[in-house]
């Protein structure tokens, strides 16, 4: 995949490197492969990477670097990550509700797209979710693969507080609150994972670059799952997925 990207500095902090302006898996795998090059040898001052869907922006010390001393470093892992794979990855298994009182939208979702509930739920819970990247708040996946035919528009009237683990659908896209906050999407179950714990050695549970997908339970195995991550005793379900 060949690109031209375009460098543009943040403040005197950062670079953003845009990469493309279209959502595609071929982009986001190569932004994870200069992330893991960025990673492993990491230049001089350089203190994180932050993807999106068509770019990236690297924070750096500017006590120890500046925006000219880096481009060319970033630039060369650029070309190596046109040519380099991504070749594995996580799968989180994400258990969810799509019953009530935990599918507010259900039915609504249903109208619009003409589905009934049965099919509605095998098609959200068939694809295997790419994580593109993190953002709105601590935890919050965006999401890539739902299927089309289940896109539905925004809530006209965002909602004042959505419980964390609802899972909701906005246009082309499908999400999980990870905490609790205003929104805006069409919810349509919950899950009792916790997908951010400020208490935990590492609070966010998923990673840009990983995959989900949605399996769904009953109002009582919610409940008994809730009741286990509270205690802390709940293990999710976790495997290698080869990309």
């Amino acid at each position: 995949m060949t690109l031209s990207p375009v460098y543009s500095p943040i403040g005197d902090q950062g670079v953003r490197i845009l990469l493309d302006t279209s959502i595609s898996e071929k982009t986001h795998v190569l932004i994870q492969s200069f992330i893991k090059q960025l990673k492993e040898n990491p230049p001089v001052g350089v203190i994180e990477a932050v993807p999106s869907y068509g770019a990236v922006t690297v924070y750096y010390d500017s006590t120890l670097t500046t925006y000219d001393q880096l481009l060319p470093d970033l630039d060369g892992y650029v070309k190596k990550a046109e040519t380099g794979t991504f070749k594995q990855a996580h799968l989180y298994y994400i258990p969810v509700c799509y019953e009530e009182p935990y599918a507010p939208d259900m039915e609504k979702v249903i109208q619009h797209t003409g589905l009934n509930r049965k099919r509605l739920i095998a098609m959200h819970t068939k694809p295997d979710y790419r994580i593109f990247m993190m953002g709105f708040t601590p935890g919050f996946p965006y999401l890539g693969g739902m299927d089309e035919r289940l896109a539905v528009p925004r809530l006209e009237t965002p909602r004042s507080l959505v419980k964390a683990g609802s899972v909701g659908i906005a246009n082309k896209q499908t999400g999980i609150y990870s905490i609790t906050s205003p929104g805006g999407w069409n919810i349509i179950g919950r899950s009792p994972i916790s997908l951010f714990d400020k208490e935990a050695d590492s609070p966010i549970l998923l990673q840009a670059g990983d995959f989900l997908n949605f399996y769904e339970i009953s109002a009582a195995e919610y409940r008994t799952i809730k009741e286990q991550v509270k205690q802390k005793n709940y293990t999710i379900r976790v495997k290698t997925k080869r990309v």
